[in-house]
């Protein structure tokens, strides 16, 4: 298995004390993008604003992010499996390899459950900074 990074993940909630309509002129000039890209991200659904980023840059997003005055999380983005992971491995009822070895408890495969159908059903921005 091959380790993308992380997703940065925002949900259109500002930083307390954070007006609005500063947080969107700053993530707008941040992004440099138009009025109705920030709209979608200020919807209040999940955005992945950047996927994949690698640990040693993180940082300069997540330090951008929070001088913009915005709230936002990260999550390990999900691994992407190898040729041959793909041809050896089981696959799972929602398409995608089962990461879970035989070893692993039944609370592990839910967990690993829990995070595939968490990002699954995001809205993809994938902004670069």
């Amino acid at each position: 298995m091959e380790s993308k990074g992380y997703k940065i993940i925002f949900e259109g909630k500002v930083a307390a004390g954070v007006d609005i309509d500063t947080a969107k002129r700053n993530m707008q000039r941040l992004f440099k993008t138009d009025d109705t890209t920030i709209d979608r991200l200020f919807s209040g659904k999940p955005v992945i604003l950047k996927r994949n980023v690698a640990p040693d840059s993180i940082d300069k997003y997540l330090k951008a992010l929070t001088r913009a005055g915005v709230e936002f999380y990260t999550v390990p983005a999900i691994s992407t499996p190898s040729r041959t992971a793909i041809l050896s491995g089981s696959q799972s009822d929602t398409g995608t390899v089962d990461n879970a070895s035989p070893a692993d408890s039944d609370e592990t495969r839910a967990k690993n459950d829990e995070t595939r159908s968490d990002t699954t059903n995001l809205t993809d921005v994938d902004l670069t900074v």
